[in-house]
């Protein structure tokens, strides 16, 4: 695509929803770099990341972390308080309209908070449509094993196995 500055847009259409930090935003990031629409779900007091230096400048400031600026560049964002009964609700409705989440909390937490897996896929309803869905967890540990405390880091391998269902 010679003289043009348009992003690359080979995935465009799809829609993802990003509960990550600083683990799992790299692979949101990926899937942003590649055209789709990700919507960068904070908690209430921002993102961990924002304190993560190196900061602009040399001055440590929560809007001047050039690592969430780096791994968050093209998303849109919100903040929501997922513990609350409004929180959740928003973050239900948010994951209807969307094709993919992508999140890094703890094995468990969102299941703890009546956003599980299975609650995740009630909501979003095109499964089984042209617009396909994945829920992907990012996290030190794998969710349903029995030795869910080992840890385990591969954000490439899950991006390339979320791209492969698309």
């Amino acid at each position: 695509m010679a003289g043009t500055n348009s992003p690359t847009s080979l995935l465009s259409g799809y829609r993802v929803l990003d509960l990550t930090s600083s683990m799992g935003a790299f692979c949101a990031k990926l899937l942003r770099d590649l055209g789709m629409d990700v919507i960068k779900v904070e908690p209430c007091e921002g993102d961990a990341t924002r304190c993560e230096a190196p900061f602009a400048k040399g001055h440590a400031d929560r809007e001047g972390s050039l690592r969430f600026a780096y791994l968050n560049a093209g998303k849109r964002s919100i903040t929501l308080n997922i513990a609350t009964e409004n929180g959740r609700k928003l973050l239900l409705d948010l994951v209807a309209r969307s094709d993919i989440v992508v999140e890094d909390f703890t094995p468990g937490y969102l299941s703890t908070r009546n956003l599980g897996y299975e609650v995740l896929l009630e909501r979003q309803n095109k499964l089984m449509s042209a617009t396909p869905w994945a829920a992907c967890s990012i996290s030190a540990a794998i969710h349903k094993w029995p030795r869910a405390i080992r840890p385990r880091r591969s954000r490439i391998i899950t991006l390339a196995y979320l791209l492969r269902m698309v």
